[in-house]
């Protein structure tokens, strides 16, 4: 018969074994496996391969900065921010926040943000996670709604 003081022990020996493991295995390196015959080694479209999520952290600090001038039945908020220069992440945009109290409202009405840095900033951190090669955008959209669902999407049009 076990008893939960031998269950325990067997507990922390796992644990602490595998407090111990799991950073030895982190640090081993995989050999490369070959792709399967008729595939290249290249991933087909590298934009996808190397692109992350949105970081939810910097889509809260940027509906931070739209929320205090929502009002109580807002049912969406966005913003779009179009570069003067593609590609220029640092360089000169155009923003424009709105809110609707529809989600089927395309048009929205004007929204004031807390200011215009934190929003910019935003994106600025938002454009670290995408590839390389996808951060020249021509304007991007941040679309948020009331039930806290998201969506980023960019315009790479010249």
């Amino acid at each position: 018969m076990i008893t939960i003081v031998d269950a325990m022990k067997k507990y922390i020996v796992v644990a602490v074994a595998a407090a111990i493991a799991l950073p030895a295995l982190a640090q081993l390196k995989m050999p490369a496996q070959k792709p399967p015959a008729g595939e290249s080694a290249k991933p087909r479209d590298s934009a996808q391969q190397q692109s992350s999520p949105p970081d939810s952290a910097v889509i809260e600090r940027v509906f931070g900065c739209l929320a205090p001038g929502l009002p109580k039945d807002w049912k969406k908020t966005w913003v779009t921010i179009t570069a003067e220069t593609p590609g220029e992440v640092r360089g000169k945009f155009q923003i424009s926040t709105f809110y609707a109290t529809d989600m089927a409202d395309k048009s929205g009405l004007p929204l004031k943000p807390c200011g215009w840095e934190p929003i910019v900033e935003g994106f600025y951190a938002l454009n670290q996670n995408l590839a390389e090669d996808r951060r020249a955008w021509k304007s991007a959209r941040l679309t948020i709604n009331s039930e806290g669902k998201f969506e980023l999407t960019y315009d790479y049009s010249k």
